[in-house]
């Protein structure tokens, strides 16, 4: 199991001894030690959901047994999250720390599997002369979910992930205006599923992934609030297991083994970001993504792709490159309709390597408003529509939908009322794995108090 990063609880002690001994505070003030900051919250939200494992009832089912594993199960929970946000802007040294754990607790005794305590979440950054010529940067997070699967009759109904990301780099600024960062990452995630969801006694320790590479990242600025933004980062990982075994829809094997290559994956992006008008908002970057996969990792012959990008020689390993299919980017315009009001709408492509396929590419469509009206109420709305293409040992072709509508009333400094109502969905492009298809909303209302 991943660890945290052992910078996160060390950072926060050795930071918060920097400042002034006496503390202030004020209930929504949060809490002050000269230059640093400590602002704890809890949020408190009951929420129901038309379909909590995410299944896609009777029409995907085939039997009496698959139309009881598939069947739709609504029902409410309680869900509880404590979190702090630490922050510290010194002369020499500016730190932030964002950290929350989230407990859920189902109503109903037939959820009871769905109940988890164990997702959490860090982030920790940490600028070492931040405004010298040469600086230090320090970006740790690690990141503790699950993914609700039909597994209705296990202990635990989740795909768990746990992931440790980190990146340390040396900050170079030749001028007030131009920034470039040159460092490494290694990237640790784990991956366990519930007993019997997979095939195998072995089912419920997937896969771990440890990659381990190098990036750059600059920046221009060329104008107060715009600048000119340039990155690369290159990452060779490597899986724990090369051959899994798996009832994932879309399995190219015939008896439900997986086979996971190791690889190599190469990112870069160039663009423009900034604002270009007083109400106007531009990000428009475009970027490469290269992914070479290894055949000898899963016992295949040394071969590369020649038929293309869109015809692999064998999908199992199937690379990623050649144009149009390693185009990445993405180009975002924001409108100001007031000081405290903006408009957004975008579109994301993306590669990722993932767990159970070589990769996915995904094809991000979206709109969104958050602004506040009046003193006290705040609202945010957003529309997404995704196009997910899955390559390797799973071949899918998958529509992801999702529409968010959140409001918050704040009644206090400390104190805010919170509602919203969320759909997700999802479909099978092609129509042939009706079992990944579902329809879920969810509508929840709470309360958060920050200190």
């Amino acid at each position: 199991m991943v660890r945290a990063s052992p910078y996160l609880a060390g950072l926060v002690l050795g930071a918060s001894a920097l400042g002034p001994l006496a503390a202030r505070a004020e209930p929504g003030d949060h809490i002050r030690f000269g230059e640093a900051e400590l602002a704890p919250s809890l949020t408190l939200l009951t929420s129901w959901r038309s379909n909590n494992y995410l299944t896609p009832g009777e029409i995907a089912a085939n039997d009496a047994g698959e139309a009881e594993r598939f069947r739709v199960r609504s029902g409410g929970f309680f869900t509880v999250t404590p979190a702090v946000r630490f922050k510290l802007n010194a002369e020499y040294v500016q730190h932030k720390l964002d950290a929350n754990w989230e407990g859920r607790k189902y109503y109903a005794e037939e959820l009871s599997n769905l109940d988890r305590f164990r997702n959490f979440g860090a982030n920790s950054k940490l600028v070492i002369l931040p405004r010298g010529v040469v600086g230090v940067k320090l970006n740790n997070s690690i990141f503790a979910s699950g993914r609700e699967t039909e597994a209705v009759n296990s202990e635990d109904a989740y795909i768990t992930q746990v992931l440790s990301a980190n990146r340390g780099s040396i900050t170079v600024r030749p001028g007030s205006s131009m920034e470039l960062d040159l460092g490494g990452l290694v990237n640790l995630t784990d991956f366990n599923v519930p007993p019997g969801f997979g095939i195998g006694s072995d089912a419920a320790s997937l896969n771990t992934r440890l990659g381990v590479g190098a990036f750059y990242d600059f920046q221009w600025r060329f104008l107060p609030k715009t600048a000119i933004v340039s990155s690369l980062e290159y990452e060779a990982f490597d899986w724990e297991n090369n051959e899994v075994r798996s009832v994932a829809p879309g399995t190219v094997s015939a008896d439900g083994t997986l086979l996971v290559p190791d690889g190599r994956r190469l990112l870069i992006e160039g663009g423009l970001r900034g604002r270009f008008t007083e109400r106007v908002i531009i990000g428009a970057v475009l970027g490469y993504t290269w992914m070479d996969y290894d055949e000898t990792s899963v016992g295949l012959p040394d071969a590369k792709d020649t038929a293309g990008c869109d015809t692999p020689s064998n999908p199992v390993t199937d690379d990623l490159n050649g144009l149009p299919c390693a185009l990445s980017g993405n180009f975002e315009v924001g409108y100001d309709i007031s000081e405290v009001q903006r408009l957004k709408v975008g579109f994301l492509r993306q590669h990722l390597d993932v767990f159970f396929a070589n990769y996915v590419s995904m094809n991000r469509y979206y709109l969104g408003y958050e602004g506040d009206i009046g003193d006290r109420l705040s609202l945010v709305a957003s529309v997404d529509a995704n196009r997910q293409s899955y390559r390797g040992g799973t071949l899918r072709e998958d529509l992801w939908f999702r529409s968010r509508l959140d409001s918050t009333v704040h009644l206090t400094g400390w104190f805010d009322l919170t509602a919203g109502v969320w759909y997700t969905g999802r479909r099978d492009a092609e129509g042939v794995n009706s079992d990944v298809e579902y329809d879920d909303f969810n509508v929840h209302g709470g309360v958060v108090f920050t200190y």
